[in-house]
């Protein structure tokens, strides 16, 4: 049968996944015929192996009816099965059985990438099922009893079989979540019984009985979903990601128990089984071509169904055949069908371990950094040397781009971390009895995997917030004259060397006076903040323990959310905005790098010591005019930018270091922002603009205020790198009530 068009991709992705199948099949088949030639004992590892191997491609085979490879795979898994039950023995005819049959499924899958069908092949199937079939009912010779051989199952088996299911699960849910918002959720559905199918596979591998139950009965549910004998309700999602959630918690526990029991899985499966229609499954669907063939006007709907049950050559052949059509027709419609179905590159992904590419990209950093070192090399200085400079560059363009291509291998996209919001938001809009949409947009957009690992935890936090505290009730927001369901959009998109991250919301907004008079309350506000902006006052939120809730509930109130997305942000060296319009919504803004393994940096100078400040900290850099230079009573100086009083740091003093001067007015003030916050560092020269690869602080130094990291320079200087809101924190405890002073002078 030929696969939907819209499925074309999904066949190719079959294909890829076959041909790796296949060549993990085949060493092990080859190990276990040379055991048997040579008289050795089978290794059970390696039957379970290609047991597991055929059952997979059978699994993923039967999902796109593809009956030859079906029905050949399915012959094979019946012969390893007696095979590991000890019913037959192995021999060199059985295993050379078998690696034939691994060449015709690479002959299938050459059929399936080329033309999406693997017909035309069902003589040598049925052959191979044959043969198949008489290897696995010879007459065993008398064994033992105790020869039966057991399973064993090792921790690492258990430790592949829950990070597949953790996939797999994921898929199933994300697709449940999406479904009853979709116009035609057939693909989602198609999507999440592959998923469910797979994982059950796998658990019957593993002997993990109760999670093969439950999947296959969610499986029954999703079969008849997706054939249409079930309607799509609220009321069935909902039992299905309750199941799900079971599945899910069992898996969790694995890595402990190792038992993969369901507490109350017989009650949970009779539930299933309840809602599944008692008549006869709906009779399959017509072919592609069949419905191009109805569509057009060529052929009446009762022919296709009457060719359908007597199928047993192409649909197109026998419609004409009947007189139900003309040759002319089937042809017009079968190039219609070429045309839509196109090609399409076969993907092929390999997954590498995280460590890997950190070692990668140190490495990469150690050549840029040793390429620095040869290129400025002071020995070098006076000679001329054309075909050296000639090669220098040459070596710089390629280690740009080995730099480029290393940071991209990195980059992962944000949509596993979006769509993971869709379950959130769906679980606390029931919680709250709200109804919230969530929209998500610039899933594509692509981070440093290390980046996405801290942005988790802000997002969940200021979503959730923005359900309980935000969204408004049905009731309340009809009041308010909005529509009864509330929306959070959830956007990426890149700015410059920045992603910027937007979650929306078109609730209540922010209250700032409730805000503002908490502030006061907790001592954080001077006076009574009557000069303070509304960004400032909202900031305040991000304070340890800040809250404005009068009930403190499972989901927020205890001030602790946003002290996270803070800090958490900070740790990457990104930053937040906020926005809000009472009674419209509120908006904030995470402002996050692209890659936390080299940054854009300023190169200055204080004394013989160099250091780094991030170029994305930059405001500007300025000598300033001694006029403009205040001292506060305390000692902390200040200087006036525009109307604004800024402190100053003296980068000499903070790490004790002998300048140049100490005159302000001879320097230089470089100034610094986080967090919407600014502070002049004072130093004796500004050097240049300097792309870096940041290196973890040695641990002689240890943890230094200030400081996140270090670089080494060309001629092989270490130069640290500045953190600029760890600085401006500090200064900013330092002096907040002597600034209050001069405000008010």
């Amino acid at each position: 049968m030929a696969a939907p068009n819209e499925d074309r991709e999904m066949i190719l992705g079959f294909v890829a996944d076959g041909y790796e199948l296949l060549d993990e099949l085949e060493p092990n088949l080859i190990e276990l015929q040379k055991s048997c030639t040579h008289g050795g004992s089978t290794d059970i590892e390696k039957l379970n192996a290609v047991f597991r191997l055929f059952h997979s491609l059978k699994g993923a085979a039967g999902f796109f009816n593809l009956h030859n490879v079906t029905s050949v795979t399915h012959e094979a898994e019946t012969l390893l099965n007696l095979l590991r039950e000890s019913k037959i023995v192995l021999t060199p005819e059985r295993t050379s059985l078998l690696c034939r049959a691994c060449d015709f499924m690479r002959t299938l899958l050459g059929a399936i990438e080329e033309t999406g069908s693997d017909e035309g092949f069902e003589d040598t199937a049925k052959k191979f099922v044959h043969e198949l079939s008489c290897a696995a009912a010879e007459t065993p010779p008398e064994a033992p009893p105790e020869a039966a051989v057991e399973i064993t199952i090792t921790a690492d088996m258990v430790q592949s079989f829950i990070q597949e299911a953790d996939e797999l699960l994921e898929s199933v849910e994300q697709s449940l979540l999406t479904i009853e918002k979709t116009p035609d959720p057939t693909e989602l559905l198609q999507t999440a019984f592959r998923s469910i199918h797979s994982f059950k596979g796998n658990c019957g591998f593993m002997g993990f009985r109760d999670l093969e139950q439950l999947s296959h009965s969610i499986e029954n549910v999703l079969d008849c979903l997706r054939k249409g004998s079930l309607a799509v309700r609220e009321q069935t999602i909902s039992l299905l990601m309750r199941s799900l959630d079971a599945l899910k918690n069992a898996v969790a526990e694995l890595s402990q128990s190792g038992s993969g029991t369901i507490q109350g899985c017989d009650l949970m499966v009779e539930l299933l089984d309840s809602v599944v229609p008692k008549q006869e499954p709906l009779p399959p669907s017509s072919e592609k071509i069949g419905e191009i063939l109805i569509s057009r006007g060529s052929v009446a709907p009762e022919a296709v169904n009457k060719a359908l049950s007597l199928q047993d050559k192409p649909l197109g052949e026998m419609l004409v055949e009947m007189g139900a059509t003309t040759k002319e027709a089937v042809e017009t419609a079968l190039s219609e069908q070429e045309k839509q179905a196109g090609k399409k590159i076969v993907r092929r992904d390999i997954r590498v371990d995280l460590e890997k590419l950190d070692l990668l990209m140190d490495l990469v950093g150690e050549m840029v950094i040793a390429q620095m070192m040869v290129i400025h090399n002071p020995d070098l200085k006076g000679h001329e040397l054309e075909n050296f400079e000639k090669a220098a560059h040459h070596m710089q363009r390629i280690s740009a781009e080995l730099q480029d291509v290393a940071l991209s291998i990195r980059m992962v996209p944000l949509s596993a971390t979006f769509r993971k919001m869709i379950r959130l938001v769906h679980d606390l809009a029931l919680k709250f009895s709200k109804k919230v949409k969530l929209e998500l947009k610039g899933e594509e957009t692509e981070v440093d995997k290390t980046v996405i690992e801290h942005i988790s935890d802000p997002l969940v936090h200021i979503i959730r917030n923005a359900i309980d505290h935000g969204i408004e009730t049905p009731e309340a927001r009809n009041a308010a004259g909005k529509d009864e369901t509330g929306t959070i959009v959830l956007e990426a998109l890149h700015d410059g060397g920045e992603v910027v991250i937007r979650i929306t919301d078109d609730g209540a907004g922010l209250r700032r006076d409730k805000i503002l008079r908490k502030g006061i309350e907790r001592g954080l506000v001077m006076g009574n903040g009557e000069g303070m902006s509304d960004e400032e006052v909202f900031k305040l939120i991000f304070e340890p323990g800040f809250s404005t809730a009068e009930v403190v509930t499972d989901v927020s109130g205890r001030g602790v959310g946003m002290d996270v997305v803070r800090r958490n942000l900070e740790k990457i060296k990104g930053r937040v905005d906020i926005s809000s319009t009472p009674g419209a919504g509120t908006t904030f803004m995470l402002r996050i790098p692209l890659t936390l393994a080299i940054i854009e940096g300023m190169l200055v100078r204080t004394g013989t010591s160099k250091f780094i400040i991030p170029l994305l900290s930059i405001v500007e850099s300025f000598r300033p005019a001694v006029q403009h230079i205040t001292v506060l009573p305390d000692g902390t100086e200040m200087v006036k930018v525009r109307q604004n009083l800024l402190q100053i740091a003296r980068l000499h003093k903070l790490y004790n270091i002998l300048p140049d001067t100490e005159q302000l007015h001879e320097g230089i003030l470089v100034i610094v922002e986080n967090q919407h916050e600014q502070l002049c560092l004072f130093v004796d020269e500004v050097i240049g603009q300097m792309q870096t690869v940041i290196k973890a602080l040695p641990n002689y130094i240890g943890d230094v205020q200030g400081l996140s990291g270090c670089s080494i320079m060309g001629d092989g200087e270490v130069c640290l790198i500045l953190d600029v809101g760890s600085l401006i924190r500090k200064a900013k405890h330092k002096t907040a009530q002597s600034l209050q002073t001069i405000a008010a002078a």
